[in-house]
């Protein structure tokens, strides 16, 4: 009978020691936090990077077509938002909603007006931590000039890391207006 109510102590001693204690708890909970302390700056920028480079490949996209319309016919209508939308020339990476909004990667707007013989005009709303990275990777599309809220940066192909940094960060707002524009050909 001893060695059942032994058997039966032992029992339900260790059916006891359910659970974890609070300092287990405590260091996992230090060790998930440490995690993200290292990783969230790091897919922020990541997803910022990313955005970036589906902003280039949308707006490469949609000049692409442009040029290739302007190259098959002979456009004297004026060219807007609302006509790149009815012409199916936008990208489908693009936002389109009404007759004339286009919104790009970021959820900001774009404008785009011109016609070929009158150059063209293309205004976007770029984050303020991206802006420098975004006006770089844009370099080798067919603009000829930028401006960030409103200061003429000059030709876009003679622009350095510097000079695009200090335009896109010397603002009072997180959103930098960008806008690019192609000489008259």
């Amino acid at each position: 009978m001893k060695t059942f109510l032994n058997a039966l102590l032992v029992k339900t001693n260790k059916s006891n020691q359910r659970g974890f204690t609070a300092i287990e708890i405590g260091v996992v909970l230090a060790i998930i936090l440490i995690a993200a302390a290292v990783l969230i700056p790091i897919l922020n920028g990541y997803f910022a990077s990313s955005n970036v480079n589906n902003e280039v490949s949308a707006m490469r996209a949609t000049l692409n077509d442009l040029d290739t319309r302007y190259s098959r016919e002979n456009i004297t209508a004026a060219l807007n938002n609302e006509e790149i939308i009815a012409s199916r020339i936008v990208s489908d990476s693009y936002r389109t909603s009404g007759v004339d909004i286009i919104t790009n990667a970021f959820g900001n707007p774009i404008e785009i007006d011109g016609v070929d013989e009158n150059g063209l005009t293309w205004e976007t709303d770029i984050p303020e931590d991206v802006c420098g990275e975004f006006i770089l990777a844009t370099q080798t599309m067919s603009f000829d000039t930028v401006s960030v809220d409103g200061n003429d940066l000059g030709r876009l192909t003679d622009l350095t890391n510097s000079n695009v940094t200090a335009a896109c960060t010397d603002t009072a707002t997180d959103v930098n207006i960008v806008i690019f524009t192609r000489d008259p050909s």
